[in-house]
């Protein structure tokens, strides 16, 4: 979700990848592909939407040769997911991304998860 001056909405939050469990378990160790399997980088983290429950970004982190930035990729992008990987399946999600700075939104914290508990 962004606002009109491309930042990211202040009621999303950032939550390390490493913290997130999923049915392929755990995402802090996921590469990030395209559909055919070429590497993009890695899951660092997503944005959610804590009241709506609901991821609303990937946080991805590009190797060096990027220079170790990070991008949004939207959570309702279509992908594929397994123990191993995140592949997006549509080339335009890939397109659309938009570098993300760590000063853009909070981190995810304890009342985050009683927002998300009680909405």
């Amino acid at each position: 979700m962004g606002t009109p001056n491309g930042t990211v909405g202040t009621d999303l939050c950032y939550l390390n990848a490493s913290k997130v469990e999923s049915p392929a378990g755990a995402l802090g160790h996921l590469d990030v592909q395209t559909e055919d399997g070429e590497q993009i980088g890695a899951l660092d983290g997503v944005l959610i939407e804590p009241t709506a429950r609901r991821i609303r970004y990937y946080v991805v982190a590009l190797g060096r040769r990027f220079g170790r930035r990070r991008y949004l990729l939207p959570a309702d992008a279509p992908a594929q997911l397994d123990s191993k990987a995140l592949r997006f399946l549509d080339p335009l999600a890939l397109q659309s991304c938009r570098e993300f700075r760590t000063g853009d939104v909070r981190e995810f914290s304890d009342t985050d998860v009683l927002s998300a508990m009680f909405a």
